[in-house]
């Protein structure tokens, strides 16, 4: 089970007050004036040829208390609300009362890391940003480049900003490239310049777990695809690409804190390949993969695996729909899905069937290197348990034919017939015995009488 890094927050939650004074300056925003109208905080409300004959506007709440007076300019009016919250009116001689609202935006991020040996990338974050405000336009800092590590919702304006769908965007963001150090994911928004971060610890890349097995690998070797191979000599931190040694790309992955390069080669094809220093092009070393395959059937009451490969390991299961029956079929099993080791070229494992259900099943083999095969055999009819007496037996592929039953016998056929040494024989019963035994006996009288 891959460990959890549940992220540390810090902070949450910036509104323009903060960024003011943290010298990040708000962005321009201008909306005309117009009554019963919402306003983002920070967005600068305009009109033009309001009160044309008045120096100066007030500002209220909507509870009547004053704000502050607004100099107006040939009639233009222009309230900055970088400090307001809550419902106003503007008024000014001669001019009605105007109401409008101004609501702080806010934007939060949330991020939870994971760490998990089925890389790369081994570290991943699933990150959450949202907004109160819909559709916001957000940019994005943190990473060395947006577009390459992060995925997820919302519509992607450039590089580094999109546009999340509604009040949230969630995104998986990659972050083998910041293993060991502590980050910060931001989002600001363009228009209001409202910005959410979160800070958090990337736990360093010390894979793979120990329930992981790796092969220690060395230049020139050849493996098999599924390996996770163990290189030595790598730079702690540094970043290595895996390609073909024709030149096409194949992964790119962080080289772990104890100097080793862990490769993972599942979905590997047979082919030469080689590790190359990320920036500098160097080669560390290069390998071979050949690909594993496996194919399974049953004959002659025992299941065949054959394989290109010898000493691999592979997990059996054999069930009948939803039931799993391995214990029962595979002798000397001991769980529903059994490990089988040091596999050859080609085995032969027994099968047995005493006691079970008539019916088709499946036996599938996961091998080494997620190799698969799976093949069926048919119980054609109720096989005995050892302590039934048996009545019909049968093997996987194989159809049993029932002996023929003694009905219908004259007493011709009956005294040559010698059905008494046939009692135990399939198909013979306790009344047939009776039948035969009374056509003896009245054969014997008859033949006493003629005497």
């Amino acid at each position: 089970m891959p460990s959890k890094y549940r992220s540390i927050a810090i902070v949450s939650l910036l509104v323009i007050g903060l960024i003011a004074s943290s010298g990040v300056g708000t962005a321009e925003m201008e909306e005309p004036l117009e009554d019963g109208h919402l306003y983002w905080q920070g967005t600068t409300i305009v009109a033009d040829g309001f009160a044309p004959n008045a120096d100066e506007a007030e500002l209220y709440t909507r509870s009547g208390d004053h704000v502050r007076n607004i100099t107006l300019s040939g009639g233009a009016l222009s309230i900055d609300t970088d400090d307001l919250q809550g419902r106003y009116y503007v008024t000014a001689p001669g001019v009605d009362q105007v109401t409008f609202e101004v609501v702080i935006q806010e934007v939060g991020v949330d991020a939870s890391v994971t760490r998990t040996a089925d890389g790369p990338p081994y570290v991943t974050a699933e990150v959450s940003i949202s907004s109160n405000r819909a559709a916001t336009v957000l940019h994005i800092s943190g990473f060395e480049s947006f577009a390459e590590y992060v995925e997820g919702d919302g519509e992607r304006i450039d590089e580094d900003t999109i546009k999340i769908d509604g009040t949230n965007g969630e995104f998986t963001v990659e972050l083998d490239h910041h293993a060991g150090d502590k980050e910060t994911i931001k989002a600001e928004d363009i228009d209001t310049g409202v910005i959410g971060l979160e800070i958090f610890e990337v736990p360093p890349i010390t894979h793979p777990p120990e329930s992981v097995t790796t092969v220690s690998a060395e230049r020139g070797g050849q493996y098999w695809a599924g390996d996770v191979l163990a290189f030595k000599s790598a730079t702690t931190h540094d970043y290595y690409r895996v390609e073909t040694i024709s030149g096409d790309r194949v992964t790119k992955q962080q080289a772990a804190v104890d100097g080793r390069l862990y490769v993972n080669t599942t979905g590997y094809e047979s082919n030469t390949y080689r590790v190359l220093h990320n920036e500098s092009g160097e080669e560390l070393t290069r390998f071979s993969i050949s690909v594993q395959q496996l194919n399974a059937s049953v004959a002659n009451g025992a299941l065949i695996l054959e394989s290109n490969r010898e000493g691999y390991s592979a997990t059996i299961t054999i069930s009948n729909e939803s039931t799993d029956v391995t214990p029962q079929v595979l002798p000397n099993a001991e769980n529903q899905t059994e490990l089988v080791n040091s596999l050859g070229n080609k085995e032969e494992l027994n099968l047995s069937t005493d006691g079970l259900a008539p019916g088709e099943y499946e036996i599938e083999i996961h091998a080494d290197g997620d190799v698969n095969a799976s093949t069926t055999f048919t119980v054609s009819k109720q096989t005995p348990t050892p302590t039934e007496t048996p009545e019909v037996t049968s093997s996987p592929t194989e159809t049993t034919t029932d002996a023929p039953t003694a009905t219908d016998a004259s007493p011709d056929t009956a005294t040559s017939a010698t059905p008494v040494t046939n009692t135990t024989g399939p198909g013979f019963s306790t009344s047939t015995a009776i039948v035969a035994i009374l056509v003896v006996v009245g054969s014997m009288v008859a033949k006493a009488a003629r005497d």
